[in-house]
């Protein structure tokens, strides 16, 4: 089964556009022809753009308050969830059911 749950987390990761999620609550400028992203940090009190988002690796990073990662990283920050409520919530927003071994699980 672990093997279920990496492969059916890695395609949740691979169908989620990070820019546009995390553009879906901050206002995000392209940077070095949109190779790069920035935007004010919900995670912190910022006034000067401090997040930045890489298209190609799909991951963020804030150089204020160090919170980083992937899409799983950022919706488990924003709205406080737990990694397995991530993967639920972003697999919706994908258009993709839970595997019913990982949706009986836990």
């Amino acid at each position: 089964m672990a093997d279920l749950s990496n492969d059916f987390r890695e395609t949740v990761r691979a169908r989620t556009d990070l820019v546009a999620l995390i553009g879906e609550s901050v206002g995000l400028k392209s940077l070095r022809g949109g190779r790069e992203f920035i935007g004010l940090c919900p995670f912190h009190d910022d006034h000067n753009p401090s997040m930045h988002v890489y298209p190609d690796r799909q991951t963020f990073r804030c150089w204020v308050c160090d919170t980083g990662g992937d899409c799983f990283t950022f919706v488990m920050e924003e709205l406080k969830i737990a990694f397995r409520e991530a993967l639920e919530l972003l697999a919706k927003r994908a258009g993709l059911e839970m595997p019913r071994q990982l949706a009986s699980t836990g």
